[in-house]
């Protein structure tokens, strides 16, 4: 395992539930000029699912197993990983109250990648003035209110994956997802026909059950 990465993280989230955005920045510990950053929008989500989102899609970008320092400025996430996670899986991920925990679908693609690489989360205060905490700020803020920068693939294939022994709950969920993101593209801010269609033909599948 000798790549040691450094990654920042941050999610955004207006309204709470609202439309979210996501971000990372990565590096190179040895070599901080090789570097990758990204960001997305989700039309309906909340604070906490954008932190794991990005948290999710900066270790997806690994492509073989590192040493990772992970900063975040979210003590959900960084509790989470170190300190809840077991019970939870050893619960059958339920929490202390008998119920399936939120965010399980994040936590359990979460723990996959946690697999993978050894990873340390590392907490950073918000607006402290760590320089790279700023940026992932910016960069998730940026995607929260900017719907054309909408991570129309990764909503595709959560939906496909989600499409299947949907309760009654996730699939209120889903469809609520599905709306959102048709809003968006009658409203302009979206034109991929191919998502578009996808979503549509979703949704009249999930109203017709």
């Amino acid at each position: 395992m000798k790549n040691e990465i450094v990654i920042y993280t941050d999610g955004a989230c207006k309204g709470n539930p609202g439309p979210g955005g996501w971000a990372y920045y990565l590096f190179i510990k040895s070599d901080p000029f090789i570097k990758v950053e990204d960001s997305g929008h989700i039309p309906d989500t909340t604070n906490n699912r954008m932190e794991l989102m990005a948290v999710i899609m900066a270790l997806k970008k690994l492509k073989k197993s590192c040493k990772v320092t992970l900063h975040t400025d979210s003590q959900y996430v960084k509790n989470g990983c170190e300190s809840w996670m077991a019970n939870w899986k050893k619960n059958g991920w339920k929490g202390s109250n008998k119920k399936e925990v939120l965010n399980a679908d994040l936590w359990k693609e979460l723990d996959s990648l946690l697999q993978l690489h050894s990873v340390s989360f590392v907490y950073v205060k918000a607006h402290n003035g760590d320089q790279w905490n700023e940026y992932v700020d910016k960069l998730a803020s940026g995607a929260a209110t900017t719907p054309s920068e909408v991570n129309t693939g990764w909503l595709q294939n959560e939906l496909y994956n989600q499409i299947v022994d949907i309760e009654a709950e996730y699939k209120k969920q889903l469809l609520s997802k599905c709306q959102c993101y048709l809003r968006s593209c009658s409203e302009g801010v979206i034109t991929d026909k191919e998502h578009y269609d996808f979503v549509t033909n979703l949704f009249k599948e999930l109203n017709d059950e």
